[in-house]
C-alpha cells in the first residue's frame, strides 16, 4: 500500500489503499467513523510531501478530502479505486463498502436544522396547543360576557359605578356620582338585607339600601319594619320613628318614617328618612340620614337617589303562593275554626283542660323571625259554656277576663289591667277569610309585672245550645306579628263538623 490514504481526521492513524475506492463515493473510517466523499480533482499544486510519506502524486487535489473544519489532507490519491471485499472482521467498513456509489443525496446523515427552528411535529403540537388555549380564552370570554350581560351593574369601593340591572333583585339602579362613595363598613355594620351604602363628606351624609327575596308571598308588614328597626339598632341610640302617612317608593305604598337618633360612634344627632315596600314577592329598604344640621342639603338628594331605583319586569306575572287553609273542630259541639295560613296546629301538651274546667280544644302558632334564636308564639284556647244571657260575646269576654283574673292575682302586688283596642288590627295581613263571629280586641298589662303584658282577642257564638267562646293571645311585643291573625281565626268561628 505504496499510495495508502490517510483518515482526513488529523488524530486517526488509520491508512488504507485509496486504489480500490472509486471517485464519489463515500468513505466511512473504520477507526473514527469520520465520513468523506471522493471525486474528480482539478489540477492541484505541487506540494511537498511530508516526512516520511511518499512524494504527493501529481493530478490528485488535496482539497477534495478536506471535511468542513478539518485543516487539508497531506495527499490524495491521483485515480479512483474499486473498495476490497469487506471481511468479518471490519464490520465497519464492510457498511462503508456497502455505501460505495450512492450519491451524495442519499447520505444516512441525518439533516441539520437551524437553531431553534422547529421540527414538523413540533409546530404540530404547538399549533395544537396554541388551538386549546385559542380556544378556553374564547369560552371565557363568552362566560364573562354572558355574566356581565346579566349583572351589569358591579359596585366596587369607590363612586363611580356604571348604571344596570340588578337582575337577580328585580330592579334597576342609577347610582349617585361624586361626591358619593361606597361604604362597605357602614354596610357591614347594618348588616343583612343591606347591599349597598353610600355615604359623602362635607356635608357627612349616608343611604343605604336592601332588598331580600320571599319567592313565594310578599313581606309582612312586621318584616318589613324589622328590616329597618334592627339595622338601625347596631348604628343608633335612642331611636325616634314616627310614621309618614302616605309614603311611596318604587311606586308601591311604603311603610314610611322619619328619623331622629344619636350615633353610638361619637353621639351625634342624625335625622333622616326610612322606606319599606313589600312587592312581586321582594322586600325593598331604603334608610338615608345626615346629621341634623345638614338635613336640608342632604333630603332633595335622598329623593333623587331613591327615585333611581326602577321595578324590572321580570316578576309581573309573580302570584303569592300561601298555605292551604285549615280547619279545626271541637269534640263536643259542632263548631269549626278556619287557620287561613297553616300555621297553627295542636299540640300533645297542655291540653284544654290545663287551662280552664270549660276547655275544648288548644292551638299553638310559631312564626321564626330573622334575629331571633327562637320563634314567636301564639295561643288559643276554645271554651264551651251553658248560654247566660243574650250576648255570647259579652258573655265570653266576661268569663275571659275573669279566668285570667283569677290565674294572674294569686301572685301578691300584681293587677290585670284591660284595655279594649278600638280601630284595625296592627301588623301582618292574614289570608283574608269572611268572618262569621263578632271579636273583641284588648291590651292586657300586668301592673307590677311586665312579663304579664299580651295582646288577647275574643270571639264566641251560640252553637246548638251552647256558647263557644274562642280566646287568642300573644305576647304584647308580638302583636305585629300576630294580631290580625289571631283577629282572623277567631272571627272564623262557625257551625261545622
Amino acid at each position: 500500500m505504496s499510495n495508502a490514504l490517510k483518515c482526513p481526521s488529523p488524530s486517526c492513524p488509520y491508512l488504507f489503499d485509496p486504489s480500490q475506492v472509486p471517485a464519489g463515493v463515500i468513505l466511512t473510517c473504520p477507526r473514527c467513523g469520520m465520513r468523506f466523499t471522493l471525486g474528480p480533482p482539478p489540477p492541484p499544486p505541487q506540494t511537498a510531501a511530508p516526512p516520511g510519506y511518499p512524494p504527493q502524486p501529481p493530478g490528485f487535489a488535496a482539497t477534495q478530502f478536506n471535511p468542513p473544519g478539518y485543516p487539508p489532507p497531506p495527499y490524495a490519491p491521483t485515480a479512483p479505486y474499486a473498495p476490497p471485499a469487506p471481511t468479518a472482521a471490519d464490520p465497519t467498513f464492510a457498511e462503508t463498502v456497502a455505501t460505495a456509489g450512492r450519491p451524495a443525496a442519499t447520505t444516512d446523515l441525518p439533516p441539520r436544522r437551524s437553531a431553534g427552528r422547529p421540527t414538523p411535529s413540533t409546530v404540530s403540537g404547538g399549533n395544537t396547543l396554541l388551538l386549546v388555549v385559542v380556544g378556553v380564552a374564547l369560552m371565557a370570554g363568552v362566560g364573562l360576557m354572558v355574566y356581565f350581560r346579566l349583572n351589569p351593574l358591579k359596585l366596587g369601593g369607590g363612586g363611580g359605578a356604571s348604571p344596570g340591572e340588578l337582575r337577580e333583585r328585580n330592579l334597576f339602579f342609577d347610582p349617585p356620582g361624586a361626591p358619593w362613595v361606597q361604604d362597605d363598613d357602614t354596610r357591614t355594620r347594618l348588616g343583612s338585607p343591606y347591599f349597598l351604602v353610600f355615604k359623602r363628606e362635607n356635608p357627612e351624609a349616608y343611604m343605604a339600601f336592601g332588598a331580600r327575596d320571599y319567592d313565594t308571598r310578599n313581606p309582612r308588614p312586621s318584616e318589613l319594619r324589622d328590616g329597618l328597626v334592627r339595622p338601625l339598632n347596631a348604628v343608633f341610640d335612642d331611636i325616634e320613628m314616627p310614621a309618614i302617612e302616605g309614603g311611596k317608593w318604587l311606586g308601591e305604598r311604603a311603610l314610611a318614617f322619619e328619623l331622629r337618633a344619636r350615633g353610638k360612634k361619637g353621639g351625634a344627632t342624625f335625622v333622616g328618612e326610612c322606606h319599606a315596600v313589600g312587592v312581586k314577592g321582594f322586600g325593598y329598604w331604603s334608610i338615608c340620614w345626615a346629621a341634623e344640621g345638614d338635613s336640608a342639603a342632604a333630603f332633595p338628594e335622598f329623593d333623587a337617589t331613591r327615585g333611581k331605583f326602577k321595578l324590572l319586569n321580570l316578576r309581573d306575572k309573580w302570584a303569592p303562593r300561601e298555605g292551604a287553609t285549615k280547619s279545626f273542630g271541637g269534640n263536643k259541639v259542632n263548631y269549626q275554626i278556619l287557620d287561613g295560613e297553616s300555621i297553627w296546629a295542636e299540640p300533645p301538651e297542655p291540653q284544654a283542660k290545663d287551662f280552664d274546667p270549660a276547655g275544648n280544644m288548644y292551638l299553638r302558632a310559631k312564626e321564626k323571625r330573622k334575629g331571633r334564636d327562637f320563634p314567636s308564639e301564639a295561643e288559643l284556647l276554645t271554651l264551651v259554656l251553658d248560654p247566660a244571657g243574650d250576648d255570647p260575646l259579652a258573655q265570653g269576654v266576661t268569663y275571659v277576663k275573669d279566668m285570667r283574673v283569677a290565674e294572674v292575682e294569686k301572685t301578691p302586688g300584681v293587677k290585670l289591667v284591660f284595655t279594649e283596642r278600638p280601630g284595625p288590627p296592627e301588623g301582618d295581613p292574614a289570608n283574608p277569610i269572611d268572618p262569621t263571629a263578632p271579636v273583641a280586641r284588648f291590651e292586657e298589662k300586668g301592673a307590677g309585672a311586665r312579663n304579664l303584658n299580651r295582646l288577647r282577642v275574643v270571639s264566641a257564638k251560640r252553637i246548638e245550645n251552647k256558647v263557644v267562646v274562642v280566646t287568642a293571645w300573644c305576647p304584647w311585643e308580638d302583636r305585629m306579628v300576630f294580631e290580625d291573625r289571631l283577629t282572623q281565626i277567631a272571627g272564623s268561628l262557625r257551625e261545622g263538623p
